[in-house]
């Protein structure tokens, strides 16, 4: 399971995406995150959740944008009951995300190409591609990396 190449993959995102640590909260993070009751509230249940939508407000409200992230929202409250409202730590867990997406984009190379070359040059240059920088360094778009995460999971499932 551990290989060089994992971790030449992992320095690749750390040497990438690291410069990302030294930040705060920013634009619709403060909506999502630090605002948000269903984040940060002590007061609104895990159930309720599933009925607000990714800013927090009721989806049956006119004002609600209507984005339904039940999942996200639940590893931002997690995130901030274990660690606190910390932004590096979200950031890790974003990387930590971004590096497990890229284990499996290796992973599906090695099974659709059948070739470990192949797998690991996509993976690599999947890690360092600059089209992912929005979806790692900004907190809100754990959503992205999450939905990477579960449809490449399922497809690696499906496949093998």
């Amino acid at each position: 399971m551990y290989s060089v190449k994992n971790f030449l993959l992992l320095g690749v995102v750390l040497v990438f995406y690291s410069g990302c640590w030294s930040g705060e909260f920013l634009w619709d993070d403060v909506r999502a995150i630090t605002s948000n009751q269903d984040v940060v509230g002590d007061d609104v249940s895990i159930g309720q959740i599933f009925s607000h939508d990714f800013w927090g407000m009721k989806l049956t409200s006119s004002l609600s944008h209507k984005s339904w992230r039940p999942l996200t929202t639940l590893t931002f409250r997690l995130n901030t009951q274990l660690l606190g409202l910390n932004k590096d730590w979200f950031e890790i867990i974003n990387l930590a995300l971004h590096f497990c997406v890229t284990l499996l984009v290796q992973k599906l190379g090695q099974v659709l190409f059948e070739s470990k070359t192949i797998g690991f040059t996509s993976a690599l240059l999947f890690a360092a591609h600059p089209v992912h920088t929005e979806a790692v360094v900004n907190s809100v778009n754990r959503a992205e990396l999450l939905g990477a995460f579960f449809w490449l999971s399922s497809l690696y499932c499906y496949l093998r």
